[in-house]
């Protein structure tokens, strides 16, 4: 008799279909592996609606260039420009008559030029690039922490990249990095291409 009940109940079930149906809007997703549900996008280990971020970027992928909303990041540490993982990100900029947020320390070099900060978040063992094009004044670097002057915080891999040669950077930590685009001299800034690659 148990048999011939259970072989009833499969029966049910499987003619009544199985379904599943979720709605993801309005919730709060981390993608850490760069993945997320349907509809979403992966920006900085989180996943949001795509209309809804402040950035030209959806994981690494360059969108329609212009920011979602009427208030463009100020590339500062508290609110910088956003790069996706994933893809190499080309993105311009100008640092003239800007302001000077970081001074990074780069082997025997302060720089403190007016600079444009970028943030991209990493998975544990990326390995990140970076090609700077433009005034010869400017370099780019990586810092872990962006702290503004009166600090120095000490350039990931004590180097920088400069036109015509590249930064790359190995076997990274999990987290947050920061891009300048920086330079020596105090006053002087100018016109840039900065690409980043930050890849398994």
């Amino acid at each position: 008799m148990m048999p011939r009940f259970l072989l009833a109940v499969l029966a049910i079930v499987a003619a009544a279909g199985c379904r599943f149906d979720a709605d993801y809007a309005g919730g709060h997703y981390t993608c850490r592996d760069g993945v997320c549900p349907s509809g979403l996008a992966c920006v900085a280990e989180v996943c949001v609606a795509p209309g809804a971020i402040d950035a030209a970027t959806i994981d690494g992928v360059v969108a329609d260039g212009a920011p979602p909303d009427a208030n463009p990041p100020a590339r500062a540490c508290d609110d910088p420009g956003l790069i996706g993982r994933g893809a190499p990100v080309m993105v311009t900029g100008d640092t003239s008559g800007g302001v000077n947020h970081v001074s990074g320390s780069c082997g025997q070099t302060i720089l403190n030029g007016p600079d444009q900060v970028w943030r991209v978040t990493a998975v544990a063992g990326d390995d990140v690039d970076v090609t700077l094009a433009g005034d010869a004044l400017l370099r780019a670097y990586v810092i872990r922490t962006c702290a503004p002057v009166p600090d120095t915080p000490a350039c990931d891999g004590d180097a920088y990249a400069r036109p015509g040669v590249p930064l790359q950077l190995t076997g990274v930590a999990a987290g947050d990095l920061f891009v300048l685009v920086d330079g020596e001299a105090a006053a002087l800034g100018g016109t840039y291409t900065l690409t980043v690659h930050v890849r398994p």
